[in-house]
């Protein structure tokens, strides 16, 4: 019979930590583990099992965009939440050998609903539905070891805005890499 993942699983994402033995995935409570983390490393093989859990948001929260930067180092998820604390925010945790540590959380992006990062990693990429279909630029420093991305800002257009729909895909490969549909 099908074994239930998690009781609360947002977009979830597994998706490479950085190893190719290792996956991050984002839910609450998955295998019915503790209420509380959000994040967690899994070691990846034919059976998995979860290496370290960190708690990214609230438990108000309501997860809606998450991405991993190319190189596996950055988890990325935004709070859409109505009701959270940290809503109109993204979180950022990095996965560091065996471990998860939660890095900071950007506010003052509404309504984050998808998040992209270029495939060099220094740049993402965050749409919101509210405001317009807004997008905000987030860019990322290796030297600040607490906050390694910052907000730049909000993509100003010279005519009309992006009119996106709430999801994004980035092309990682090929002639068209980095381009965002």
């Amino acid at each position: 019979p099908p074994v239930a993942l998690s009781a609360i699983v947002f977009p979830a994402l597994l998706a490479p930590g950085d190893r190719d033995d290792r996956r991050v995935l984002v839910a609450r409570e998955p295998w019915g583990t503790p209420a509380g983390p959000d994040v967690h490393l899994l070691s990846w093989g034919e059976s998995a099992s979860i290496l370290a859990s960190t708690t990214a948001f609230s438990g108000d929260a309501s997860i809606a965009g998450v991405e991993v930067t190319p190189d596996g180092r950055f988890v990325l998820m935004g709070d859409n939440g109505m009701f959270s604390p940290t809503a109109g925010s993204v979180a950022v945790v990095e996965v560091a050998g065996d471990t998860l540590v939660a890095r900071r959380t950007i506010a003052g992006l509404p309504d984050p609903v998808s998040i992209v990062a270029a495939p060099a990693g220094g740049t993402v990429l965050v749409a919101s539905c509210m405001d317009g279909d807004a997008l905000y630029i987030l860019d990322r420093d290796d030297t600040q070891a607490d906050a390694p991305f910052s907000l730049r800002g909000e993509v100003e257009y010279a005519g009309a805005g992006s009119s996106l729909p709430s999801v994004m895909v980035g092309i990682r490969r090929g002639s068209l890499a980095g381009r965002v549909l």
